[in-house]
């Protein structure tokens, strides 16, 4: 009888996560902005009532034994649900960190918070030493690498498959949570198995007329049922050898038209090292046209009614992701609308979290600008955008008055969270954190969590049971 060969893509995404090799301080540093970065998201989101009802317990009173924190809330709960909750908390705002790839690598970082803490009171109860902040960096660069590169090989999203890029990041957490725990490769390649037989959800809940708030915890769905797969690993839950090449049933054939699902063989830190933070809340794709929207605000001053066009140069994904006309009735409608956010900019000279409320859309301005708004392809954005060597997210603005003045043509081809603006990026995530979490942490607490988090090398020692309890009220 012949030996059934298990898919090779599984075998390299487990072989790297168990790797021996280590990162680079670099690395670890990025990593660790990514996490602080994470935090301050997360802690803007407890103001949100849609975020709010989502937290806690499935079933009220709840008390679960040596529960994991969630940070910004008094919340212990069982490590599912706690992973959840932080990626929800993380990602609802659409102001965490992306890739070149699209998606939000940190949507992860949730789940391995949550399997570390988990861990460590296991290893406690041993009497052995805990999993420290290391361990937890060491799993967020390997889980963002996964999910970058598997996301810029395959592009799941695409329309000719139309899956939710969210399965990159239970693709990319379900080995690394499952080794955290404590498991064998073997019970790794379980996880993965089983991840790929759950198949992909749908992107349509980022769409009009059915963009909701599933696309604020679809990664957190994503990242908790990568935990509850791999803790079903390690009480001997089978895995899968081909989930994927199965010729009849399997991934490739029911959601990838036959294609084969790739990944590169030389994973390391480079998703990490080169990842975009978003220090204005809006899509990756759309932030260089804020910038520049931003820079033409003082030329418009209060001619807004005297706009006849506004002509937007963009690159293919944005517009097939952003490019979106009619009514806008909801946030997640419009912190997707390239038009809502380019209208908010010259508006305001600024965008903010709550330029996304009602309040703020009842401006009829907003609007009126919109409809005068044309998106037009340039081909060299497209092209250096899926360049993996320029990787640029360009956009450039021109406005045109009534009278026939006409702005200067504003290009910017890389947000101010792109990596070649690396050594302003400390200052920058100091900042967000100060703004964000003010609403909920006094200054005391602010500056305790950021004494914990500022020196990398005694950061890096601190257990996760410390770290994890700072940041709960």
């Amino acid at each position: 009888m012949n030996k059934i060969t298990t898919d090779p893509l599984l075998n390299t995404i487990v072989d790297f996560v168990y790797s021996e090799n280590s990162f680079s301080d670099n690395a670890y540093k990025i990593a660790k902005y990514c996490l602080w970065d994470s935090i301050s998201c997360a802690l803007s989101s407890l103001n949100e009532a849609d975020c709010l009802r989502l937290l806690g317990p499935y079933v009220e009173g709840t008390i679960v034994p040596n529960g994991v924190p969630v940070f910004g809330t008094n919340h212990r709960l069982d490590p599912m649900k706690a992973a959840f909750d932080m990626c929800a908390m993380t990602r609802w705002m659409d102001f965490n960190d992306t890739s070149f790839a699209g998606g939000h690598p940190s949507d992860s970082i949730g789940a391995v918070l949550s399997v570390s803490y988990f861990r460590s009171q296991q290893l406690k109860v041993l009497g052995l030493p805990e999993l420290t902040m290391q361990d937890v960096l060491h799993g967020i660069i390997q889980a963002y690498e996964i999910q970058g590169m598997i996301s810029f090989a395959n592009k799941f999203d695409q329309p000719s498959v139309a899956l939710d890029h969210v399965i990159a990041v239970k693709i990319a957490a379900s080995a690394v949570v499952t080794k955290l725990l404590g498991g064998s490769k073997e019970m790794a390649l379980a996880t993965l198995g089983n991840v790929f037989m759950d198949g992909g959800t749908l992107n349509a809940y980022r769409h009009v007329p059915n963009a909701g708030p599933r696309k604020s915890w679809a990664g957190a769905d994503a990242a908790s049922r990568s935990v509850w797969h791999a803790f079903n690993a390690i009480k001997g839950e089978p895995g899968y050898q081909t989930p994927l090449s199965d010729p009849k049933w399997g991934f490739e054939k029911v959601f990838y038209e036959g294609k084969k699902i790739i990944i590169s063989e030389s994973l390391g830190s480079f998703v990490l090292e080169n990842i975009i933070f978003k220090f204005y809340p809006c899509q990756r794709n759309v932030s260089t046209a804020l910038e520049a929207a931003i820079q033409l605000h003082p030329w418009l001053k209060n001619c807004f009614e005297q706009v006849k066009k506004i002509t937007i140069f963009s690159h293919d994904e944005a517009i097939r992701r952003t490019d979106k006309k009619g009514p806008l009735t909801t946030r997640a409608a419009r912190d997707h609308c390239m038009q809502y956010i380019v209208a908010i900019g010259l508006l305001k000279g600024q965008l903010t979290l709550d330029d996304y409320l009602d309040e703020t859309a009842n401006n009829p301005l907003i609007d009126s600008l919109r409809e005068k708004m044309v998106l037009i392809e340039n081909p060299n954005f497209s092209k250096n955008h899926h360049d993996i060597q320029i990787r640029s997210c360009a956009n450039a603005i021109q406005i045109e008055l009534v009278d026939g003045s006409l702005s200067e043509l504003i290009q910017v081809d890389f947000p101010l969270g792109d990596p070649i603006h690396r050594d302003r990026v400390e200052n920058a995530i100091v900042d967000k954190f100060q703004v964000l979490s003010s609403p909920v942490w006094d200054e005391e607490r602010r500056n305790q969590v950021m004494e914990l988090i500022i020196n990398d090398s005694s950061f890096l020692k601190t257990s996760v049971t410390e770290w994890m309890n700072t940041l709960q009220n």
